[in-house]
């Protein structure tokens, strides 16, 4: 894709009052004007028709002009139409922003509330959608910032210039690098597959793995030899050990006989005491038993004379809440008994009030209710009749409810009286029964326990164990008296002889361990020695591998920024760099005659963005009009392949454009 532009018009955009018209050649272009002449805003007004935004890519910036009061200019129509060549074919692109003016409520005035934008391809309205979707066909708005300025891809993020780079000129395996060199054949062979650089990092964790273990062994050898030092003098006082250990077993030995042969004569007296001693046990057994017998039988009288308290005072207990329950009950007659003498009161002086009651006649009753005369006598005669009747009849029936009601207070009172005989005779009984189980209480308390049997002391069988008891005593201190002293004696020295050769002969076996220990520590740190010349070997293999590793590693590095700065007739770049510890890391670093881009000149930055952009285009093969901001700074700006749209700074003068052909 290559682009042109051929002419802009810009109307009421940022400084520009009106209508503005520049035309573009093919070629290049130079915008002279000074300061504030409206440059900036010819390349503003160029990306804003395409992307909606600034050069500087923001979407949000001053479009509305300003008056001399620095106040916004409003009831303008903001417009930029940008005539372009897009692979030879011509296409007219228009963006307007309205003003929407509303009026509020209660408001006499209208308010600016927003504003609209319309979109216009070759005079055709399209929706925003539509008109990015075109311009996207043409170029995206990243390639495009990418490729028209020139301070775009150097101030990228050296990671994001490193990706664009290694997409323009790709990466080359390790295998196509190592391809013909045998060394470097052989990591390949060892690496099978694997990255270089992992594996470069499991060689370092070998590597210093095995470091580790080469700086212990020199530690671990010299405690060997001072341990075998350490035993060299008791190794010394050795000579001879094993034939005084022979001397000492057969010495030890002999004094084993010696005490085996008085140990004969020990033997058969300590029989006969044994013997003796297992009868005295026979006869305490029985003794033993004898004295149960009687311990068994006075226990189960002392039990049967307890049993027999127990149960007599459980009896006199068991009388005693009889007899509470029978007072309670008494308790509740006497009471039922005083609550029918107060019924009989209130009955007495019910009755007195019924047989005082008399008939009463009421002459109110004698005058009619309706006409308020006094009736007939006969009428009246007749109410006085029929009333007295009834009164007859009421009394008689409360007279006979009252004699209902006596007989059966008299009948209760009857009924609760004999409860209540009843009772005193229950509680009389019980007292009764209460004395005796109490004297029988007492009785059996008073009662002493005696032993069913007498005192077994005086048993005859009892008396004649004893007796053989002590006879047998009296032969085991016989035996005792006949003791052979020299026996023991010569058993006792025999012994100690033993144990003194014991103790010589294992102080002699651990002196000959410590032979042994010496020879295991001489022959450690033979194993330790041949252990560390072959550690050192196999770190040398390894060190031998890492380094064919690394140069295999550096140059594949070398062969990426060779690649890459083939791109550019003057600018380089620098892809990694090499740590103090020997690694290197990844980086991009732009150069230009050794000199990094932040340090370079006006015009040398300008120089290193346009081969940036020509290497961009060449690999894209898309081209768009290149902006080069402050040209004034360069001489001879170089020729690319795109378009060029110089903005240069003349003071005084007017913006001025000036078109030159190739």
């Amino acid at each position: 894709m290559n682009i042109i532009f051929r002419k802009i018009t810009i109307e009421n955009f940022k400084g520009v009052l009106s209508k503005r018209e520049i035309t573009f050649s093919p070629c290049k272009t130079m915008i002279l004007g000074a300061n504030h002449s409206g440059k900036t805003t010819t390349a503003d007004a160029a990306y804003w028709v395409l992307f909606g935004k600034n050069s500087n890519g923001k979407a949000d910036f001053g479009i509305t002009p300003m008056d001399e009061h620095n106040k916004p200019i409003l009831h303008l129509e903001n417009t930029v139409t940008l005539a372009i060549i897009a692979d030879g074919r011509e296409y007219s692109l228009q963006r307007v922003r309205k003003e929407k003016w509303t009026k509020p409520r209660g408001q006499a005035e209208e308010v600016l509330s927003g504003y609209t934008t319309l979109f216009f391809i070759n005079g055709e309205k399209y929706t925003e959608k539509d008109y990015k979707t075109f311009i996207d066909s043409l170029i995206s708005e990243n390639l495009f910032r990418a490729i028209t300025n020139p301070e775009y891809f150097p101030l990228l993020k050296a990671t994001e210039q490193r990706q664009l780079l290694i997409k323009m000129v790709g990466v080359k395996s390790a295998e196509e690098i190592g391809n013909g060199n045998p060394e470097f054949a052989a990591i390949l062979k060892s690496i099978d597959k694997q990255d270089v650089k992992a594996y470069r990092q499991l060689l370092s964790y070998k590597m210093k793995e095995l470091k580790k273990a080469i700086e212990d062994i020199p530690g671990r050898i010299s405690e060997r030899k001072a341990e075998a030092n350490s035993l060299l003098d008791d190794v010394v006082q050795l000579q001879g050990a094993e034939e005084r250990i022979a001397e000492i077993d057969k010495e030890i030995q002999d004094n084993q006989l010696k005490m085996q042969d008085c140990s004969i004569v020990l033997n058969k007296r300590f029989e006969e005491k044994a013997n003796i001693r297992k009868e005295i046990d026979e006869l305490r057994n029985k003794e033993r038993e004898i004295e149960k017998r009687y311990e068994d039988a006075n226990a189960e009288a002392n039990r049967n004379t307890q049993s027999a308290i127990r149960n007599a005072e459980s009896k006199v207990n068991a009388i005693k809440n009889r007899m509470q329950s029978e007072e309670f009950s008494m308790k509740m007659h006497e009471r039922s008994i005083e609550d029918i003498e107060r019924r009989k009161a209130n009955f007495r002086k019910e009755w007195q009030e019924c047989e005082a009651m008399e008939f009463v006649w009421e002459t109110t009753k004698e005058i009619c209710p309706t006409c308020g005369q006094r009736l007939p006598q006969m009428d009246i005669e007749k109410l006085v009749h029929d009333a007295h009747e009834r009164f007859n009849t009421a009394k008689a029936n409360r007279q006979d409810k009252l004699d209902n009601e006596a007989k059966e207070l008299k009948a209760e009172a009857e009924r609760i009286e004999a409860v209540k005989q009843n009772t005193i005779k229950k509680i009389s009984e019980l007292k009764i029964e209460l004395a005796d189980a109490e004297a029988e209480l007492k009785k059996v308390q008073e009662t002493p326990t005696v032993p069913i049997l007498a005192d077994y002391s005086n048993d005859a069988d009892l008396r004649k164990l004893k007796n053989d008891i002590c006879t047998k005593h009296e032969e085991l201190a016989k035996i005792e008296e006949q003791r052979d002293t020299c026996a023991d004696e010569t058993i006792k020295q025999l012994t100690e002889a033993n144990n003194t050769l014991s103790r010589e002969r294992n102080g002699l076996v651990y002196k000959l361990t410590q032979k042994e220990q010496m020879e295991k520590c001489k022959q450690r740190i033979q194993e330790l020695t041949e252990q560390q010349r072959t550690l050192n070997q196999q770190l040398a293999d390894l060190e031998k591998q890492d380094y064919t590793a690394e140069q295999l590693e550096l140059a594949v590095i070398q062969d990426l920024q060779d690649r890459v700065n083939e791109l550019f007739p003057t600018v380089r770049f620098k892809m990694f760099n090499t740590l103090l510890n020997g690694n290197v890391e990844p980086t991009c670093i732009l150069t230009l005659h050794g000199v990094s881009y932040p340090n370079l000149s006006t015009s040398e930055k300008i120089i290193a963005g346009l081969e940036c952009i020509e290497a961009m285009c060449q690999f894209n093969q898309t081209f768009a009009p290149l902006w080069v901001d402050n040209s004034e700074s360069i001489t001879n700006v170089p020729q690319t392949t795109s378009q060029q749209i110089l903005l240069v700074v003349s003071a005084g003068e007017p913006l001025t454009v000036i078109n030159e052909t190739i």
